[in-house]
């Protein structure tokens, strides 16, 4: 069985970092985590948003993204100055995707949070010349979903938490657990 990875980003500005973060959850599984997600999202309404939320939801949302044992995730985090995010994404998302790959499972479909149409067309632009130069295989699948995928509130608490944790806040390091697969890539002038 195959698995998909939701991916969202974030912007630390206090350490000047960029980095993407993927939740990557068994394809056969994707249905109880969206009733997961509907569950713990019922009373609030509204999408999940870290910055948005309270440490109790945050928790939450955490627990239920990393409780169950088949869901891995990874961070791709790279320093770099505020002019720099795109050439930043750039490079996280050529590790993210080329260590997608490596997981057993295999990756087959990756989703993006969707930013606007022309950001959307660069990162799949950037997507197509890794396919063309061999660096991503055919067979994985992209696509750029807007918040109400629920499972993008997996891939915002992941991007959230290891922001706090760059940031020298512990509070969700225990939530985070040995679960998640760390890259850190160096910086970009």
């Amino acid at each position: 069985m195959s698995q998909v990875a939701f991916v969202d980003e974030s912007y630390i500005d206090r350490t000047a970092h960029y980095l993407l973060a993927a939740a990557v959850l068994p394809e056969g599984e994707l249905l109880d985590a969206r009733l997961a997600i509907a569950q713990l999202r019922r009373q609030h309404g509204a999408a999940f948003h870290w910055h948005d939320e309270h440490e109790l939801a945050r928790l939450a949302i955490l627990g239920a993204a990393l409780a169950d044992t088949t869901t891995r995730a990874v961070v791709v985090a790279q320093p770099v100055s505020d002019h720099r995010q795109e050439r930043a994404r750039a490079t996280c998302m050529a590790t993210l995707l080329a260590h997608l790959q490596t997981l057993e499972p295999p990756v087959a479909r990756v989703v993006f949070e969707s930013r606007t149409k022309v950001l959307n067309r660069r990162d799949a632009d950037r997507i197509e010349g890794l396919r063309s130069s061999r660096h991503l295989v055919e067979a994985v699948r992209y696509s750029f979903e807007t918040k109400s995928e629920p499972l993008l509130a997996f891939a915002d608490a992941l991007a959230g938490a290891a922001s706090a944790h760059l940031t020298g806040d512990t509070t969700y390091a225990a939530a985070l657990g040995a679960e998640v697969t760390w890259i850190y890539l160096p910086g970009v002038a």
